[in-house]
């Protein structure tokens, strides 16, 4: 309860938040902003379906999506957890 009441638990938004802004990084990364802008108006059926390729590597991950940092005592730092 204590992690809740310190906004230390992130929701599903943090990894929608971290896939939108992955893929539209190795978007301008390829075309430049005003390709990927041209290509967001003409075709988001690719962006789309690049961002289900991102969706389908994560679920495929067996790395954990959110590290928790946990404080076992208020004297010591927070501890990684994943």
């Amino acid at each position: 309860m204590e992690l809740i009441r310190q906004n230390e638990v992130c929701s599903l938004d943090v990894v929608s938040d971290f896939i939108l802004r992955t893929t539209l990084s190795e978007l301008v990364n390829e075309y430049g902003k005003d390709g990927t802008l041209k290509l967001m108006s003409t075709n988001m059926t690719s962006i789309r379906l690049r961002l289900l390729k991102k969706i389908m590597e994560i679920r495929d991950s067996n790395q954990p999506l959110v590290i928790l940092r946990v404080r076992i005592s208020p004297s010591q730092p927070y501890q990684g957890i994943s």
